[in-house]
C-alpha cells in the first residue's frame, strides 16, 4: 500500500526536509558507486546553515512555489499576445566558471572553495535563487520582511510585498523597486527575466500565469508569454530557468488519488520525469520524457553554451521499501532533446533516527551546484553522516 499523504503537499514536505536537515547519521562512508577517482570532495567545515525551522520552512516552501510557477508556465498552448519584442537569443546563459549560489539562497561558494559568503539581498528574503549578472553583480527577488507578530487577519499567500534588487560586484544596491509577487527565473545583462501565477488566500493558483521582462535601469516591464494555463492534477516538483531565450523546465510528477475528505495516496507507477521547452518568442512547447526515475526535482543549472543541463534529482519513491534508499542523483540531458548523457549517484536523502542507516548509505542534503567549464560540475553538498552542517564540494566530471 502506498502511504497516505495530506492533500498540502507543503506541509509534507517541509517536514521531510526538516527531518533530513537534523538527522543524526554515523560517520560517512566511501563514496558511492564505487567512489570517482576524477572527483575531488573539498572539507570546508562546518556550514553556517543553521536556520531556525521556521527560516527552513520558508525556503521549502519557495521551493514548492516554484513548483506550481514552472507548472504553470509550461503547460499552456496559447502563447497569448506578448509585446513585440522577444527574448533575446543569450538570455539565461551564464559562462565558465558559473558561479555556485548556495540552495538557502543566501550565500554563494567562491572558486577557491573557501567558506560561504553571504551575497547582498537588500532586505530582502529571496523568492528564486538570486541569479548572477554579466558583470558580477547579481540580482534578486523576495518578500519585503514581515513584522513580527504579523498583522492580524495577515494572509501569507495575498498580503506579502515583493521587491526586485540589482546588487553591483562591489556588493553595493544600485537598483531597488517595489514589484508585482514573482519568482525569478532567468535574467539578460539589462533584464530580470519574472514568472508570475496570481493565488488565492489558500495559495492555490487562481489565474493564468505569464512570463515578463524587468527593465533593470526604468522599472518597465512587458510580458513575453502569457495566459498559460495550471494543471493540478498532479503532485509535482519542478526547477525551470531560461535558456537561450527559452524555458526550461524539469518537471518530477506523480498522480494522486483522495482517499477521504483530507488525505490522498500516491498512484503506484504514476512517477513522471519530463523535459518541458518553452519557445517564450512564438509560445510553442516540446515536453519528453526523460530515461530517469525521479519523484523530486532538486536543482537544475544550464551548461555555459546552453546545450545541455545539469540536473539534481532524487529516485523514484512509490515503490520504496525499508531497504530501498531514496538515492539523490546528477544527471546532465541534452537540451532540447532530453537524451541523458550522464548520470551518477551523489548518495541518499534519508533520516537515520528511526534506526540507523545501512552501511553502504551516504545521508545528505543537496546544496546546489554550477559548471566549472563544459566538463564539468561542482556540486555542493550538506554531509549529514560527517555531522550536522558539514558542507562539501564535489568536482565531477561529466563529459
Amino acid at each position: 500500500m502506498p502511504d497516505s499523504v495530506a492533500t498540502d503537499p507543503l506541509e509534507a514536505e517541509l517536514r521531510r526536509i526538516a527531518e533530513a536537515l537534523v538527522a543524526e547519521a554515523p560517520n560517512a562512508p566511501g563514496l558511492p558507486d564505487g567512489g570517482n577517482v576524477d572527483s575531488v570532495v573539498v572539507r570546508l567545515g562546518p556550514s553556517r546553515r543553521r536556520r531556525p525551522l521556521t527560516a527552513v520552512a520558508a525556503a521549502a516552501a519557495v521551493v514548492l512555489i516554484l513548483v506550481a510557477g514552472a507548472l504553470a508556465v509550461t503547460r499552456g498552448n496559447d502563447g497569448g499576445d506578448p509585446d513585440e519584442a522577444v527574448l533575446a537569443t543569450d538570455a539565461g546563459l551564464e559562462p565558465a566558471p558559473q558561479r555556485l549560489i548556495l540552495d538557502d539562497w543566501r550565500r554563494e561558494l567562491l572558486l577557491d572553495d573557501g567558506d560561504p559568503v553571504p551575497l547582498e539581498l537588500a532586505g530582502l528574503d529571496p523568492h528564486g535563487a538570486p541569479r548572477p549578472l554579466p558583470d558580477g553583480g547579481h540580482v534578486v527577488v523576495g518578500i519585503h520582511p514581515v513584522e513580527e507578530p504579523p498583522p492580524e487577519g495577515f494572509n501569507e499567500f495575498t498580503d506579502l510585498t515583493y521587491g526586485l534588487a540589482a546588487v553591483g560586484a562591489d556588493g553595493a544596491v544600485d537598483v531597488e523597486r517595489d514589484i508585482e509577487p514573482s519568482t525569478l527565473v532567468g535574467v539578460t545583462a539589462t533584464e530580470a527575466i519574472l514568472a508570475r501565477q496570481p493565488r488565492d488566500e489558500r495559495g492555490e493558483p487562481s489565474g493564468p500565469a505569464s512570463i515578463v521582462t524587468h527593465d533593470l535601469a526604468t522599472g518597465e516591464e512587458r510580458v513575453v508569454h502569457q495566459d498559460i494555463t495550471f494543471d493540478a492534477d498532479r503532485m509535482a516538483s519542478a526547477r525551470s530557468a531560461v535558456v537561450a531565450g527559452d524555458l526550461v523546465t524539469v518537471e518530477a510528477s506523480q498522480l494522486t488519488e483522495p482517499t477521504g475528505e483530507d488525505t490522498s495516496v500516491f498512484v503506484p507507477g504514476s512517477e513522471e520525469c519530463m523535459l518541458r521547452v518553452t519557445d517564450l518568442a512564438t509560445g510553442d512547447e516540446t515536453a519528453r520524457p526523460l530515461a530517469l526515475e525521479c519523484s523530486m526535482v532538486r536543482g537544475l543549472q544550464a551548461s555555459p553554451d546552453g546545450s545541455r543541463a545539469a540536473v539534481a534529482y532524487e529516485s523514484s519513491r512509490s515503490s520504496r521499501t525499508r531497504d530501498d534508499l531514496p538515492e539523490v542523483r546528477l544527471a546532465v540531458v541534452d537540451l532540447p532533446d532530453g537524451a541523458v548523457r550522464h548520470d551518477q549517484l551523489l548518495g541518499h536523502n534519508i533520516d537515520c533516527r528511526a534506526g540507523g542507516c545501512p552501511p553502504d548509505a551516504r545521508p545528505l542534503d543537496y546544496q546546489g551546484m554550477a559548471w566549472n567549464d563544459a566538463f564539468t560540475v561542482r556540486v555542493a553538498m550538506v554531509e549529514l553522516a560527517a555531522g550536522f552542517g558539514d558542507l562539501t564540494v564535489q568536482t565531477i566530471p561529466v563529459g
